[in-house]
């Protein structure tokens, strides 16, 4: 169990209008204060769990995928989800974690993500002065080169354990709020705190896993695919960006690169399937 802060927004029941900037934790925060369940989950946007003992075609590539083709091919029933969980005594399910490349860590990677890196600065600098029991738990998820790294927010939680994460998820964001100068932020990057949370959930399983038993579920992640032609549209690379008409390149521009990381000192049991994230 973890103790922290706390503040106004613990009495909320909704913060939907901080969705520009939380994201799917809008949603998961509504589940939080006004759901009674024995699992909670969350996945959004074009991920899912995949239940499914075998996936042949492991992407439903089409312009419209209704919610009941995916909710059958990937096993996605509540009933079945939650029967399951319950008979092998599940109290966490996340996505198959991805290695970092061995000479990068996940602050560095942020970082190359085209964040503000002081914004992850900020969060670590308040975990330590108000979790400070967590500290070789944040050098063990963002400053250990070639970590294994769980993405997307991804995850379903036992009641006890899901509100657990939350009050300390929320804490930590919330004092963040009054730190960062968010609204002054791109519409992509005002997406912070949704985009911290991705990396201090890292954090917060290390130390679980460090200090509890918890039997963990590692479950592959599916992408649904929305199938677009580039008859004519703009396809985004890190390094530059692509127009197309009628399927022909016509033009490429090229992007800035980011500046070089801030260099930092050195200092995740069950598998429900074998295969990776494809």
């Amino acid at each position: 169990m973890l103790s922290g802060g706390g503040g106004t927004h613990s009495l909320n029941k909704e913060i939907s209008s901080l969705n520009p900037y939380f994201c799917e934790l809008t949603a998961m925060y509504w589940a939080w204060k006004n759901l009674e369940a024995d699992y909670y989950g969350l996945f959004h946007y074009r991920r899912v769990f995949d239940f499914a003992p075998n996936t042949f075609f492991s992407r439903l590539k089409s312009a419209f995928i209704p919610q009941s083709r995916v909710i059958a091919k990937y096993h996605l029933e509540s009933t079945f989800i939650t029967s399951y969980l319950q008979t092998h005594h599940i109290d966490i399910v996340i996505p198959k974690p991805l290695p970092l490349h061995q000479d990068i860590n996940a602050y560095e990677n942020f970082a190359k993500g085209g964040h503000n890196i002081k914004d992850l600065d900020k969060a670590i600098a308040y975990i330590k002065e108000t979790y400070p029991f967590m500290g070789d738990s944040i050098t063990q998820a963002l400053f250990t080169n070639g970590a294994k790294i769980c993405y997307w927010n991804m995850a379903i939680w036992r009641k006890e354990i899901f509100f657990e994460y939350c009050e300390w998820l929320f804490d930590v964001l919330f004092a963040l709020q009054e730190q960062i100068d968010y609204k002054s932020y791109d519409a992509h990057e005002a997406r912070v705190f949704g985009f911290l949370s991705e990396w201090l959930f890292n954090v917060w399983l290390a130390y679980q896993l460090k200090t509890r038993k918890l039997n963990v579920l590692e479950v592959k992640s599916k992408l649904l695919y929305n199938k677009q032609s580039k008859f004519f549209g703009k396809v985004s690379a890190p390094d530059c960006e692509r127009y197309y008409f009628l399927f022909i390149r016509i033009y490429k521009k090229s992007l800035s690169p980011l500046p070089p990381a801030t260099p930092q000192p050195q200092k995740f049991k069950q598998e429900f399937d074998k295969g990776n994230e494809v």
